[in-house]
């Protein structure tokens, strides 16, 4: 699909020119650039999205496979006896290389992919996780991962994937500011509604177990994180200042 593959060589040219536009000597800085490449507050979402992983049912015998990877965000928060065994996947080679000096043990994998497969075996994988992924794919091809999801899964397993909804007023203005960077064909930035993600569910053999709306609280945090826009959060919190809202299904 010579569309999907533009957004696709879009995205990784644009991640190695945040990545390679400054060369950080300390450790705290490179951190911060690898944050920016993959959306920005690189500690602060990487815990929420482990928040919400464990509350949606993470645990130490899980096999996790983590769709988007990206640099590691959720892989950095991620420690020994948080899960049983790790695979993340991206497109980005030099996503991926960051990534690995967060990996834990010989179970914890990381690798590389060019198109919508998950290279796992089927039956392999407790639950499958999909931040900020589907919100720049077209909708074939999430359709498409969410069929793999379902093949790499064992029964009773769990997918959770962040999308961006129209229904929430204070993103249009993201829609809006996205139009010619997505007409120029330099990124693609994709909405989605909760009817078009119950039928990719239904046709993949998942269950829709429930759906948190993204411009409200619901992951319950036990310590202060703070937004590199300086927003502080203490108590319960969204998934991220963008406000995704997440589905959690279960295969059946």
């Amino acid at each position: 699909m010579k569309l999907s593959k533009n957004f696709r060589d879009a995205y990784n040219k644009t991640t190695r020119s945040i990545i390679h536009s400054s060369c950080p000597e300390d450790g705290e800085s490179v951190r911060k650039v690898m944050g920016r490449a993959v959306g920005g507050s690189f500690d602060a979402i990487g815990y929420l999205e482990k928040m919400l992983l464990q509350q949606h049912g993470l645990h130490e015998e899980t096999d996790l496979i983590d769709v988007g990877c990206g640099a590691g965000r959720l892989l950095s928060q991620l420690n020994h006896g948080d899960v049983a065994s790790y695979l993340g996947i991206d497109i980005s080679a030099e996503l991926l290389d960051y990534s690995r000096q967060f990996l834990r043990g010989p179970d914890w994998n990381l690798k590389l992919v060019s198109g919508c497969e998950i290279p796992a075996d089927d039956q392999s994988g407790d639950m499958v996780c999909m931040f900020s992924v589907i919100t720049h794919l077209l909708h074939q091809e999430s359709y498409r991962y969410f069929q793999e999801a379902a093949r790499v899964l064992r029964p009773g397993g769990r997918l959770i994937v962040s999308f961006l909804e129209f229904r929430h007023p204070g993103l249009w203005p993201i829609f809006e500011d996205s139009v010619d960077v997505v007409l120029g064909g330099e990124r693609l930035d994709m909405f989605v509604d909760r009817t078009g993600l119950r039928l990719w569910a239904k046709h993949s053999g998942l269950k829709v177990v429930t759906l948190l709306d993204g411009e409200k609280p619901h992951i319950i945090i036990d310590r202060e994180i703070v937004f590199e826009n300086g927003t502080r959060v203490t108590d319960k919190a969204r998934l991220g200042p963008i406000g995704q809202s997440v589905i959690i299904m279960q295969k059946e």
